[in-house]
């Protein structure tokens, strides 16, 4: 339970090392190690903690704040988005704060926001994968990412979803498919128009209504590297104007491709996506989850809509531009890779 003496454990350390705060952003696994034991049971994944010496705020997803509550015995701050989260967060930084600890995966941006709300603070990460430069992948990681990309692919072609499934039932095939050598990094299920707020890891007895569609995010580890892939599941099978719009996000990612080059700016992409998007009829889109690193962990350096870079060869990403079509929300993720000057989908590397 996040409670009692863990809250007490985490304070004594702020105190003892002179931290003003402990800022942990988003959830499981993306902690430094000895982070969890503190804690003890995993952190809802999509949380915000925030822990003075002297006091703490835990935010989720508003939806999930009731479970939350009772799953770690505490009160739990609702908030629609993750942006909301850090809001509130900004509102208690104070401009003398001299010593700030970060933990989990926060984008430059929100790092930057920080230092200029704290001036004299000196921002520290004993998780180093915030602060430090994207390492590129050599060709043997990139392989052995395509090996794990390539089994998600096939596990997600094992899966069905239907009507009056629960999304325990849909979570036990996924579970049933995982060899033993590997395990779940990460696995959500949206349905209808919940896209926006699923965002905990934690399957539910919601039962799957005929006129849904179910959008899966799901990610393996093994062999020190991760895969993330998301598909969408058209639980009636006469939905086929939403398949053909489906269908034109997949298009839209393909043609996309060809302006991910070296050296070309993200900022840059983000219009040409955008442009492409126009070109097939997809007006309504959010592209504040665009993509991100991928290797080593589920979500690295650059966060591909947030962060400020450029494209360099080597990279590893993934691309999952979010629609909007009438109240339906439609995403479509893969990995992706710049090899030789070319941007590949990850699984056709030769």
């Amino acid at each position: 339970m996040i409670c009692g003496w863990h809250i007490q454990n985490i304070q004594s350390y702020l105190c003892q090392h002179s931290f003003d705060c402990l800022i942990i952003y988003n959830g499981i696994k993306e902690e430094p190690s000895f982070i969890k034991p503190m804690l003890q049971d995993e952190p809802i994944d999509a949380m915000v903690a925030f822990i003075t010496p002297s006091s703490f705020s835990f935010y989720v997803p508003w939806r999930y704040a009731d479970l939350a509550s009772k799953k770690h015995n505490m009160q739990i701050l609702p908030s629609p988005t993750k942006v909301h989260m850090l809001e509130d967060i900004y509102k208690y930084l104070h401009q003398d704060f001299k010593r700030i600890w970060l933990c989990g995966r926060i984008s430059y941006q929100e790092y930057n926001i920080i230092q200029s709300i704290c001036p004299i603070a000196k921002i520290e990460s004993l998780d180093t994968r915030i602060l430090k430069i994207y390492a590129n992948k050599t060709f043997d990681t990139k392989k052995s990412i395509q090996k794990i990309q390539s089994l998600t692919q096939h596990i997600f072609d094992s899966i069905k979803v239907r009507p009056w499934m629960t999304e325990k039932d849909i979570e036990k095939q996924f579970l049933d498919h995982i060899p033993s050598w590997y395990t779940k990094a990460f696995l959500s299920i949206a349905g209808f128009d919940n896209l926006r707020d699923s965002t905990i890891a934690s399957a539910t007895d919601r039962v799957i209504n005929t006129w849904e569609v179910v959008c899966i995010d799901f990610g393996l580890y093994g062999n020190g590297v991760h895969s993330d892939m998301t598909r969408c599941f058209f639980v009636w099978d006469d939905r086929f104007w939403l398949r053909d719009w489906y269908h034109r996000i997949q298009l839209v990612i393909n043609e996309s491709l060809q302006f991910i080059i070296p050296w070309k700016h993200n900022k840059e992409f983000i219009q040409d996506l955008i442009d492409v998007s126009k070109k097939y009829w997809l007006t309504e889109y959010c592209l504040t989850d665009l993509g991100h690193g991928i290797g080593w962990d589920l979500h690295e350096y650059p966060d591909l809509y947030n962060d400020d870079f450029i494209f360099e060869e080597g990279m590893c990403f993934t691309l999952e531009p979010e629609y909007k079509l009438n109240w339906y929300f439609l995403r479509y993720e893969d990995i992706y890779t710049i090899h030789q000057g070319e941007t590949l989908l990850l699984q056709s590397l030769a």
